[in-house]
């Protein structure tokens, strides 16, 4: 593997797409949530709960960039992790109490009580240990498709290996970018899939 190739993995799933990835699947493949929601209302789920635990998360590490609080976006440095994760988990937080307001579906409220666990874990080992987020996210994604898998409308298995794969891949290329080491990397993984599993 060469650094292009692994920047591309690095980027292609990071969090931000792997939970995206995460949120559609639950959305689209569950089929409680496929027969109770409308179009319009996975539209609305979708950009709601993308908008807020992405992009403005996104946001924060853009003016922590520009305030010279941090020294790339990509936030290789473990203490200039605790800001971004902070905020994030405090929107999915956010978006579990609105939704609630709201009496949405259970279902999407577990696992955004999931996600906003595993960022407050991460935020607390962080402070100890630099864990892998992008470990993290995919973990949460293998444990989105393996809960849905017995209830699922359509044969998903296919789902599953695509997440193996795509973890392998990625993984793969962090510890090629010596961004983590494999302990790091598979404590990451087992904290989002075992969070996402046992919340969701």
């Amino acid at each position: 593997m060469n650094r292009p190739i692994a920047l591309t993995l690095s980027s292609l799933f990071h969090p931000v797409w792997v939970n995206l990835l995460g949120l559609l699947s639950l959305l689209l493949l569950s089929p409680y949530l496929h027969s109770i929601l409308q179009p319009e209302m996975v539209w609305f789920y979708v950009l709601f709960i993308f908008g807020t635990t992405a992009l403005v998360p996104m946001l924060a590490v853009a003016v922590l960039k520009l305030s010279g609080r941090v020294q790339s976006i990509m936030l290789e440095e473990q203490e200039e992790r605790n800001i971004p994760y902070l905020v994030t988990a405090m929107m999915y937080l956010f978006d579990y109490y609105f939704l609630s307001q709201l009496h949405s579906s259970a279902a999407i409220r577990a696992y955004l009580l999931a996600c906003a666990s595993i960022v407050v874990v991460v935020v607390i080992i962080n402070h100890f240990y630099k864990i892998s987020v992008h470990a993290a996210s995919l973990g949460a994604l293998a444990g989105i498709v393996v809960t849905l898998i017995p209830y699922a409308l359509w044969d998903i298995r296919w789902l599953l290996a695509f997440v193996v794969i795509a973890t392998g891949a990625t993984l793969s290329a962090r510890l090629f970018m010596n961004a983590h080491t494999p302990k790091q990397l598979w404590s990451g993984w087992l904290l989002g899939f075992l969070v996402m599993m046992f919340i969701l």
